[in-house]
């Protein structure tokens, strides 16, 4: 057996193995270890404007929930629970995901460790879909049932919907515990994944936003309808001359809420397709990188956006930013 045949030999014996269910995607004898430097630019400028945007826009909305009296309501302690996942996003999930992704190195593309620089990605993800899914049900008690809405929703019951939703977002954080595997490979690209765990974290997130796009669906139909037959009764009893106003303050706070589910859709539905790239789509290491890398950074300006949706649409937010300077608010802060 001459060298050449060992070494062969070897290199077989040495090579691991990738079980059933996990998935190779594309590879390519290209090692990234060193992505344009252009890339490296503008990605990071964009992942640091995202950061700072986010850190001050929620430290912002949280704090202002705290101090005015106007916005101690059920509707803004979700908003204000929803904004701390936010600045988490911005402050934590971000920085670790952004050297998961920009960085090549024998950590950020092992099998092992890799998916968890997106850990708290995950979990806040799950922590901001949970928040959705609650304020949009409020909305639908305040809309369906305004007579029964201060008994139904508490502070307490609030509260433990908060608790609830910080909680039970921990099982989608611990995807990455489920997808990894303990191979170090030539490129980030390569990795092997588990595919029903990425299919999952496809799937899921459409799915909830179709059903909170249903339950808004659902609330404007009924609070239309609602709206009309007072706006009728009211009209009737002015002979007649009253216009019928359908824009209550109800409804432009549930205008406000379906808004920011538009801007998180906007924003995280590219990460589902995403996934399914990783999966399907044959490329070059670059072309993925480069690829997800832009969905990331889409997915993550979400957190920055979020108060800017507060602070034009919401007239409690507007009143805050007209009584106080800048300066004032800056102090604050």
């Amino acid at each position: 057996m001459n060298g050449n045949e060992i070494d062969a030999l070897t290199l077989s014996r040495c090579s691991p193995t990738i079980p059933s269910t996990m998935s190779t995607f594309p590879t390519n004898d290209l090692y990234i270890s060193d992505p344009s430097i252009a890339f490296l630019v503008i990605s990071s400028l964009l992942y640091f404007v995202i950061g700072f945007v986010a850190l001050i826009g929620n430290i912002f909305v949280i704090v202002k929930v705290y101090q005015e009296r106007r916005l101690h309501k059920p509707t803004y302690y979700l908003i204000a629970s929803l904004a701390v996942a936010d600045l988490l996003t911005g402050t934590v999930a971000l920085p670790s995901g952004a050297y998961g992704r920009v960085v090549q190195n024998v950590r950020t593309c092992s099998g092992e460790t890799h998916l968890w620089f997106f850990m708290m990605a995950f979990y806040l993800h799950c922590v901001s879909v949970m928040h959705l899914i609650a304020i949009a049900i409020d909305r639908y008690i305040c809309i369906t049932r305004p007579l029964k809405y201060i008994s139904v929703v508490t502070p307490k019951r609030i509260a433990g919907t908060i608790a609830f939703n910080w909680v039970m977002s921990c099982s989608f954080g611990l995807v990455p515990l489920y997808s990894r595997n303990d191979q170090t490979i030539s490129h980030c690209s390569a990795i092997a994944y588990n595919i029903i765990m990425f299919y999952t974290s496809a799937i899921l997130p459409p799915l909830c936003l179709l059903v909170l796009s249903l339950i808004y669906w659902i609330i404007f139909r009924v609070a239309r309808r609602q709206v009309m037959r007072i706006a009728v009764i009211e009209r009737a009893a002015h002979g007649g001359r009253k216009p019928i106003q359908i824009h209550t303050p109800q409804m432009k706070a549930t205008k406000t809420t379906l808004l920011v589910l538009c801007v998180f859709a906007v924003c995280w539905l590219p990460i589902s397709i995403k996934f399914l790239l990783e999966i399907h789509l044959k490329t070059t290491p670059s072309t993925m990188l480069y690829l997800r890398t832009a969905f990331e950074i889409i997915a993550y300006s979400n957190a920055a956006l979020n108060p800017f949706v507060f602070v034009f649409r919401d007239r409690n937010f507007r009143g805050v930013l007209k009584h106080h300077r800048p300066k004032h608010i800056l102090v604050s802060l």
